[in-house]
């Protein structure tokens, strides 16, 4: 399976992981966009289609959980995948419970990042 052509939003503080999963994801022929705060990533959500939504649960305005259901509230169809450092249960469970569709644990190799967005890939 191919990411060529899927539009991803990637929602992440880290000015580090966004340069990355840009870099990645448009070597893939994905089509990227990288927000920083969580109104930047609704803003995007809002205005464009996206098939896979890579979401970090810490951000400086609000927390990834908080913008689940607000993204499926706007529409089902994208893949929300949790993103993060916290590996709590209690904190997986509330971001599934939410709406998320997969949770990717930080640090993360490119390798693993590209297995779980191009399984999820396929649901479009």
């Amino acid at each position: 399976m191919s990411l060529k052509g899927h539009h991803i939003l990637v929602i992440d503080d880290s000015r580090l992981m966004r340069r990355f999963m840009h870099a990645l994801l448009e070597g893939t022929g994905a089509y990227v966009e990288v927000m920083r705060t969580a109104e930047e990533g609704m803003a995007a959500f809002e205005k464009q289609h996206h098939d896979l939504v890579l979401l970090d649960l810490k951000l400086p305005d609000n927390d990834g959980v908080n913008l689940l259901p607000l993204f499926k509230r706007e529409s089902p169809e994208p893949v929300v995948i949790i993103s993060s450092v916290r590996h709590d249960p209690r904190t997986i469970e509330t971001a599934f419970l939410c709406g998320a569709d997969a949770y990717l644990p930080k640090p993360f190799m490119a390798s693993e990042a590209l297995q779980m967005l191009e399984k999820y890939a396929v649901r479009h």
